[in-house]
Protein backbone atom coordinates (compact mmCIF):
# COMPACT_ATOMS: atom_id res chain seq x y z
CA UNK A 1 0.00 0.00 0.00
CA UNK A 2 1.34 3.17 -0.80
CA UNK A 3 0.80 6.44 1.12
CA UNK A 4 -0.33 10.05 -0.67
CA UNK A 5 2.81 11.43 -0.40
CA UNK A 6 4.67 8.42 -2.61
CA UNK A 7 1.17 8.19 -4.88
CA UNK A 8 0.85 12.08 -5.88
CA UNK A 9 4.59 12.65 -7.19
CA UNK A 10 3.97 9.20 -9.27
CA UNK A 11 0.81 10.42 -10.80
CA UNK A 12 2.43 14.02 -11.22
CA UNK A 13 5.40 11.95 -13.15
CA UNK A 14 2.81 9.28 -14.80
CA UNK A 15 0.67 12.40 -16.58
CA UNK A 16 3.74 14.56 -17.37
CA UNK A 17 5.73 11.20 -19.31
CA UNK A 18 2.13 11.14 -21.09
CA UNK A 19 2.34 15.27 -22.29
CA UNK A 20 5.89 16.12 -21.72
CA UNK A 21 7.17 14.96 -25.06
CA UNK A 22 4.96 16.23 -27.66
CA UNK A 23 4.65 19.54 -25.59
CA UNK A 24 7.72 20.11 -24.88
CA UNK A 25 8.95 19.36 -28.85
CA UNK A 26 6.37 21.57 -29.95
CA UNK A 27 7.33 24.17 -27.82
CA UNK A 28 11.36 23.28 -28.85
CA UNK A 29 10.38 23.65 -31.98
CA UNK A 30 8.91 27.33 -32.02
CA UNK A 31 11.73 28.43 -30.73
CA UNK A 32 14.43 26.63 -32.96
CA UNK A 33 15.42 23.97 -30.87
CA UNK A 34 16.16 20.17 -31.82
CA UNK A 35 14.26 17.60 -29.25
CA UNK A 36 17.11 14.94 -28.84
CA UNK A 37 15.14 12.42 -26.42
CA UNK A 38 13.92 12.12 -23.30
CA UNK A 39 14.18 9.93 -20.56
CA UNK A 40 12.00 8.78 -17.79
CA UNK A 41 12.64 6.92 -14.50
CA UNK A 42 11.70 6.80 -10.68
CA UNK A 43 10.93 10.17 -9.79
CA UNK A 44 11.95 11.79 -12.43
CA UNK A 45 11.72 12.99 -16.15
CA UNK A 46 14.55 13.93 -18.37
CA UNK A 47 14.64 16.14 -21.92
CA UNK A 48 17.56 16.61 -23.97
CA UNK A 49 17.67 19.29 -26.48
CA UNK A 50 20.03 21.72 -28.59
CA UNK A 51 20.09 24.54 -30.68
CA UNK A 52 22.17 23.24 -33.52
CA UNK A 53 23.00 19.49 -34.85
CA UNK A 54 26.56 20.18 -35.44
CA UNK A 55 27.33 20.22 -31.65
CA UNK A 56 28.63 23.74 -31.33
CA UNK A 57 27.08 24.77 -28.64
CA UNK A 58 26.55 22.47 -26.22
CA UNK A 59 23.01 20.80 -25.63
CA UNK A 60 20.68 21.76 -22.59
CA UNK A 61 18.96 19.20 -20.02
CA UNK A 62 15.45 19.59 -18.39
CA UNK A 63 14.60 17.58 -15.65
CA UNK A 64 11.60 17.51 -14.06
CA UNK A 65 12.16 16.12 -10.43
CA UNK A 66 8.69 15.07 -7.92
CA UNK A 67 9.07 16.34 -4.87
CA UNK A 68 7.73 14.78 -1.54
CA UNK A 69 5.06 17.52 -0.92
CA UNK A 70 3.48 17.05 -4.18
CA UNK A 71 4.97 19.93 -5.96
CA UNK A 72 7.84 19.50 -8.77
CA UNK A 73 11.61 20.89 -8.69
CA UNK A 74 12.48 22.07 -12.71
CA UNK A 75 16.28 21.93 -13.39
CA UNK A 76 17.87 23.55 -16.62
CA UNK A 77 21.52 22.40 -17.24
CA UNK A 78 23.77 23.14 -19.80
CA UNK A 79 26.74 21.34 -19.73
CA UNK A 80 29.80 20.95 -22.15
CA UNK A 81 31.69 17.48 -21.63
CA UNK A 82 29.12 16.32 -19.01
CA UNK A 83 30.65 19.68 -16.86
CA UNK A 84 27.90 21.68 -15.95
CA UNK A 85 28.07 25.48 -17.37
CA UNK A 86 24.84 27.22 -16.49
CA UNK A 87 21.86 25.90 -14.42
CA UNK A 88 18.44 27.43 -13.56
CA UNK A 89 16.25 25.59 -10.95
CA UNK A 90 12.66 26.62 -10.77
CA UNK A 91 10.38 25.09 -8.02
CA UNK A 92 6.62 24.40 -8.74
CA UNK A 93 4.04 24.16 -6.58
CA UNK A 94 0.86 22.09 -6.38
CA UNK A 95 -1.64 21.30 -8.21
CA UNK A 96 1.39 21.53 -11.19
CA UNK A 97 -0.19 21.37 -14.05
CA UNK A 98 -0.85 24.84 -14.85
CA UNK A 99 2.65 26.04 -13.41
CA UNK A 100 4.59 23.64 -15.34
CA UNK A 101 3.64 24.33 -18.43
CA UNK A 102 4.49 28.22 -17.25
CA UNK A 103 7.87 26.77 -15.63
CA UNK A 104 9.08 25.33 -18.91
CA UNK A 105 8.73 28.09 -21.06
CA UNK A 106 10.50 30.02 -18.83
CA UNK A 107 13.33 27.56 -18.88
CA UNK A 108 13.34 26.95 -22.61
CA UNK A 109 13.42 31.24 -23.01
CA UNK A 110 16.40 31.31 -20.76
CA UNK A 111 17.73 28.35 -22.62
CA UNK A 112 17.18 30.43 -25.99
CA UNK A 113 18.86 33.71 -24.66
CA UNK A 114 21.64 31.79 -23.02
CA UNK A 115 22.66 29.96 -27.14
CA UNK A 116 22.07 33.69 -28.70
CA UNK A 117 24.29 35.56 -26.11
CA UNK A 118 26.62 32.75 -26.88
CA UNK A 119 26.13 32.68 -30.43
CA UNK A 120 26.60 36.43 -30.30
CA UNK A 121 29.79 36.57 -28.28
CA UNK A 122 31.61 34.17 -30.40
CA UNK A 123 30.52 35.05 -33.80
CA UNK A 124 29.47 39.04 -34.13
CA UNK A 125 31.93 40.56 -32.06
CA UNK A 126 34.36 41.30 -34.09
CA UNK A 127 32.07 42.82 -36.85
CA UNK A 128 30.74 45.08 -33.57
CA UNK A 129 34.55 46.65 -33.35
Amino acid sequence: MTDGTTTRPLEIMRTLASLIDPSIEALLDSHGFMFVRMHIADHRAQALFCTDSHGSVPPWHLTMTAAAEGGLTLSLVKSLDEQPQLSLTILVGTPPAASLAEAVGLAVSFALMSDQMQCNLSGDVTDAA
